[in-house]
Order: structure tokens, then sequence, then C-alpha cells
């Protein structure tokens, strides 16, 4: 579990693995921590948890500092630790380990630093573009657009939810629509809107856009037939006919191409009159109910010619959204070819493989957006006039 709310650390036993002990300090040394941790070590005095402390902090520095190659050290002076803890050893013996481990210690985090991508390192932190994203960050995480629209969704679907505090809910299932809700089991499942109380609780889930709760759903719903073709009156105006469709254009591509970036499912809604003529979309508070279709024989000529031209006009939009991606797509790739070929002439570390990877996954993009597809997903027919 995760105590980054708590302050103090009380080791009542050492373990004699590094790794595993910087681990019991991650526990509380971790995003959310806001205070220093005081970490305590109680042990009886001239027994082996009194030179696994010693040792821990004077040789390693493990209680001041994170450790870096702990089970490098650790390999290096493991039979030697493990025969004194075994049996009475002098002090000079215990003082002529911690000295030669604290020796160790600086060598091999001198060699780590020495390994890092420093010009990797100074090129990557950019405080002003970090300082947007943070803002962003923290505006998205302040919007409750997504909080409204599950609220919905659970209410569509037959999920029961209870207000626990503020913008955090008991889940279970009720009366479904569906076989299964993606994430809620019949024992209920408990979620948060607020990113502050999930880093506090491990078992309350924080819903975000991209929670596989919350894509699963919009997946269950968009995917459903329900709803997905409807009839409407529209009061005032001529006498007429209006179709209004909504096309959806995807790209069906492999997850490693993260296509999504240039082109999500993009919905691209036309609206057409008798004369095969765009025009604008109704207010929807302005529709109203439709019992009956009016010359429910006339349509079979009118309708299909009037989807014809809906089409043909979505298409030309699709186009347009194509050409954007595409020019996106070959902006960002081109870019990251071009600095990366910069900086492999400065840099060693910078391998043939990493650019011909990008020039891969552009050509992959490339084709796939090239033969993206456009998808009628919904109708709605609209009886304006009397």
């Amino acid at each position: 579990r995760n105590f980054q709310f708590a302050h103090d650390l009380i080791l009542l036993d050492l373990p004699l693995d590094p790794e595993l002990l910087e681990q019991r300090i991650g526990r509380l040394d971790r995003i959310g921590q806001t205070s220093d941790i005081r970490i305590h070590v109680p042990y009886v005095k001239e027994t082996g948890a009194e030179l696994l402390a010693r040792w821990y902090h004077e040789g390693l520095d493990s209680f001041a500092h994170p450790l870096h190659g702990g089970t490098r050290i650790m390999k290096k002076f493991e039979p030697e630790l493990k025969t004194l803890l075994s049996g009475d050893c002098a002090n000079s013996a215990v003082n002529e380990l911690i000295r030669r481990s604290a020796e160790y210690r600086r060598k091999v985090e001198a060699e780590l630093d020495q390994g890092r991508d420093k010009l990797l390192e100074m090129n990557s932190f950019r405080p002003g573009k970090i300082s947007g994203l943070m803002d962003m960050l923290k505006a998205n995480d302040d919007d409750c657009e997504l909080e409204k629209f599950m609220l919905e969704i659970f209410e569509h679907f037959g999920i029961k939810y209870e207000e626990m505090s503020e913008r955090s809910y008991l889940l279970k299932p009720d009366d479904l629509l569906t076989d299964a809700f993606p994430g809620v089991s019949g024992e209920g499942l408990t979620v948060t809107y607020s990113r502050a109380r999930a880093l506090a609780r491990d078992d309350v889930q924080f819903l975000s856009w991209d929670h596989p709760m919350v894509t699963g759903s919009i997946d269950l719903l968009i995917g459903s037939e329900q709803g997905n073709s409807s009839i409407a009156r529209l009061p005032g105006g001529k006498r007429g006919i209006i179709l209004q469709t909504v096309y959806l254009l995807e790209s069906v591509a492999p997850s490693e191409l993260h296509i999504e970036r240039f082109l999500p499912p993009s919905p691209i809604m036309i609206c057409i009159n008798e004369q095969h003529e765009e025009v604008d979309a109704p207010e929807p508070s302005r529709l109203t109910g439709c019992k009956t279709i009016p010359s429910p024989e006339s349509l079979k000529n009118t309708v299909p010619d009037m989807l014809a031209a809906s089409t043909g006009t979505a298409r030309t939009y699709g186009k347009r959204i194509l050409a954007e991606s595409l020019h996106d797509a070959r902006k960002f790739f081109n870019h990251e070819i071009k600095r990366m070929t910069a900086l492999k002439e400065v840099n060693d570390h910078i391998r043939d493989e990493e650019i011909n990877l990008r020039k891969d996954h552009l050509d992959g993009i490339e084709k796939h957006l090239k033969s993206a597809r456009l998808r009628l997903d919904s109708l709605r027919l609209i009886f304006t006039g009397a």
C-alpha cells in the first residue's frame, strides 16, 4: 500500500536486500508527499540489527538519499555481510566493511551518473512547456463535464450510484441493460473524479476520459443500435423534409501506431433538404416528437436520394479532415526524424534503428490514414412546417 499522507516510517526490522528497503521507504516517498519523511530504526545494541542499521546508514546512506545500484552493491558485499551477521565480530571489521561499502557506493553512483544522457535530459527539460501542461491538467481535473456525462451513462445502463463524498461515488449494478458493464462487478466499486482523493486511497479508482470504464461504456453506447435513428418535427417555416445524418470517419490501425493522435474517430454531421442542399442543423430544443410519418409512400423515392447526397457531402468533409491529419502526421514525424538525425551527429547514443523506427511509423500512419473509412452512424428524419 502507498502512504504518501504519512510522514513517519518505523522500520521494526531491516531487510537484507537494499532494494527492498528502498521499496519500503518508497511507500511514503512518492507523489503526494508534502513533508520530509522521518525514518525511525530501533535496534538492540551489539546485534546484527545494529550492524545492518549502521551499514545502511553509514555505508550506503540509504536513509537520507535514494540508493542507486543497490543490487550491484549487495552482490559485492553480501558474503562478507552474512559472515559478520552470523557470529561475533570485532568492531574494526564492521568499521572496515562500512568504509569500503561507502567508497564502493560512491564509485557506483559516479559510474551510473556518467552513463546518463545529459544532452537528452537537457533537451527534455522544458519548464515553460511543462508549466502549461500542468495548468491544462489542473483545468481538466477541475472540469465536471466527465462527471456529468458518466452519471448519465450510469442511469442509461442501469448502474445505481450513491455519492460517498464530494465527486466520489459507490457504483452497484441495478437493472442492467447489458450483460456486463465494464469495470463494475456485483460487489460494486468506488470511483472518484478527484485526483487528490485517488492518490490518497488505493481502493478508489480515478475516472478520467481514458479510463477503461469510460472508454468501455462509450463503446457500449455507440455500438448499440438504440437511438441511432429517429424522426422529429420542426414546427413553423416551410413544409418539407430535412435529413440529419452523422457519419464517423475512423481508421483501423495497429495500436502501436497510436493513430488517434492524428485522426481520432471524427463525427461529421450533415443536414440535407429535399433539394439536396446543405442547411443548418435545427436547434434540438425546437424539435418535437413525431408519432406518424406524413406521406410514407413518397419517402421511398425521396429519402434514398437525400441520403446519397448527404454521403457525398460527408465524403468531401472527410477528405479535408484526412488531408489535415496527414499534414499533422508528416510535420510531427519529419521534425522528429530531423531532430534525431541532428542529435546523432553529436551524441553516439542515438542509433540508426531509432531514426528508422520513426520513418516506419510515418509510413504506417500514412498508409492507414489513406484507407480511413466513412461510416454512417446515425440519422434523423425531420418534418418541417405544419
